[in-house]
């Protein structure tokens, strides 16, 4: 656009201002957004976490960089994935119930590449406090509200048989 145009219904030199604060403006812009821009990475982390006694692999597991906000839950064949992750040194935790926590320090991870990780967790004992259960039966509580019919009785009642008076 030409700052030209707008002799008609405005003087050149206010147009002209005008232009240009906003390019310098929209560069401005631009030029700030950069860094962000190129704090986008392509660099992936892989993994599987797994039992460490039976390697058989650990589902629902919380895998987290620390330096953060990348987390991931392990699938049902123990394998996770986080992307977008920052160049250099990272740490990394990893967590499920029933198993001791896992700690990363210092995982290398470079721009352009993927890192896979094969982090096996310890199972914790699991311990279930001890209760002490008392019980008390005596031999006239067996026999209470009980009494003795004879076959004589079950007849007199209208049943034909011992099945049909208990029904």
């Amino acid at each position: 656009m030409s700052c030209l145009r707008f002799q008609s219904s405005l003087s050149a030199g206010g147009a002209c201002a005008r232009l240009a604060a906003q390019s310098a403006l929209l560069i401005g812009f631009w030029i700030g957004l950069t860094p962000f821009v190129s704090a986008q990475t392509n660099i992936v982390i892989t993994g599987v976490v797994v039992d460490s006694v039976s390697s058989l692999p650990i589902e629902g597991a919380d895998v987290r960089l620390l330096s953060g906000d990348r987390a991931a839950t392990t699938d049902a064949t123990g394998r996770f994935t986080m992307a977008a992750i920052p160049p250099g040194l990272v740490t990394i935790r990893v967590q499920r119930m029933g198993y001791a926590p896992a700690r990363l320090n210092g995982v290398e991870v470079i721009e352009g590449t993927s890192r896979h990780l094969r982090i096996a967790l310890a199972p914790l004992p699991y311990e279930l406090n001890g209760r002490e259960v008392l019980g008390h039966r005596s031999v006239s509580d067996a026999t209470a509200g009980t009494r003795r019919l004879t076959r004589a009785e079950i007849a007199r009642a209208g049943y034909r048989s011992v099945g049909e008076a208990l029904a």
